[in-house]
């Protein structure tokens, strides 16, 4: 400064002053931040956030710098559907029964009824509680206890490709088809023979009942279906029922009343179970017409002996005998006319 040195303190020979920023004779007060910028002017005293909020918190909202807009359910911009479903595409549940009415599936929903539908969702009022249609075949997948006349809707689940180990000829709804190899080697001796082939029939599948002779050059290229298909009796309900049946082979037995002559004869039965039930009121004579003669050839026929068919009181010895059924029984005999 000429004739000295700056002073201590001092930033030059005038006597200003470093301030906040480091300017020499500036003004700036103060830069708490220390970003270049003077408090005063500065508009963030401090650091913003991932919001862009001074001093802010951060994406602590739900939908990260902020709240779900009002309407809305989502931070996407999504409004609930007519099922209450964020984002939904259901425009209208007019019954409110928590189905769309697009999806909708109109049928009988009163499982007392045979026609009962349980995919149905709105009642049309077709139930029927008397005659209707349906799968009559209990092995069905679509099976209707109720049903009492046969629709031709049955379906029938399972391999319906004969080229397939677990070949079902019942089936008309293909499903669950199990491939096997064409060269198999059980015994591990490096050649695929008959042995090999039965060995893995018999280990992967439960219909095998050939023997070793019965393997085929075709067998052997993997169709198996002669080799594994069963011949038995394929209904549940009857009394020779084989699960493992694949073919059926028309032996099944099925208990009832084969007598055409009793009131609850079975025509699906063929094996008579001692149930028959014979009414008193038949045409004994064959004459077209149950009448009181058929009632008296009735009594005389099955009551017999202890019946006095001349009309006198009581033919029995001892009318107390016990074997005595007629017990003083008088017959009128009584005349066509």
């Amino acid at each position: 400064c000429g004739c000295a040195d700056i002073p201590a303190g001092d930033c030059d020979c005038d006597g200003n002053q470093l301030d906040a920023l480091g300017v020499c004779g500036g003004d700036c007060a103060a830069d708490e931040d220390a970003d270049g910028i003077c408090d005063d002017v500065d508009d963030c005293v401090g650091s913003y956030d991932a919001c862009g909020v001074c001093n802010g918190p951060g994406e602590i909202y739900e939908c990260g710098c902020s709240d779900i807009p009002a309407g809305d359910c989502d931070c996407d911009g999504n409004q609930l559907d007519a099922l209450g479903v964020c984002g939904g595409d259901c425009a209208a549940d007019a019954d409110g029964n928590g189905v769309c009415d697009d999806d909708e599936v109109s049928g009988c929903m009163d499982s007392c009824a045979c026609n009962y539908d349980s995919n149905a969702t709105q009642n049309d009022e077709s139930c029927e509680f008397e005659t209707c249609s349906g799968c009559i075949y209990p092995m069905a997948t679509n099976y209707n206890p109720d049903a009492t006349i046969d629709n031709g809707s049955c379906t029938f689940e399972g391999c319906s490709d004969e080229d397939f180990l677990n070949f079902n000829s019942y089936a008309n709804v293909n499903a669950g088809c199990s491939d096997i190899p064409s060269s198999v080697d059980m015994d591990n001796s490096g050649v695929n023979n008959a042995t090999d082939l039965l060995d893995f029939f018999q280990y992967y599948s439960s219909y095998v009942t050939c023997s070793e002779s019965t393997i085929t050059e075709d067998m052997m290229n993997g169709n198996c279906q002669a080799c594994c298909e069963i011949s038995g009796c394929g209904y549940p309900n009857a009394l020779n029922y084989d699960e493992n049946a694949s073919l059926d082979a028309g032996v099944c037995l099925f208990a009832g009343c084969t007598d055409e002559s009793a009131t609850n004869y079975n025509d699906l039965a063929n094996v008579d179970d001692g149930s028959c039930i014979f009414s008193v009121c038949a045409d004994f004579d064959g004459d077209g017409f149950v009448d009181v003669n058929d009632f008296l050839l009735f009594l005389l026929g099955y009551v017999g002996e202890n019946i006095d068919q001349t009309g006198e009181d009581n033919p029995c010895e001892d009318p107390n005998d016990p074997d005595c059924a007629g017990g003083g029984m008088e017959v009128l005999i009584i005349d066509e006319d």
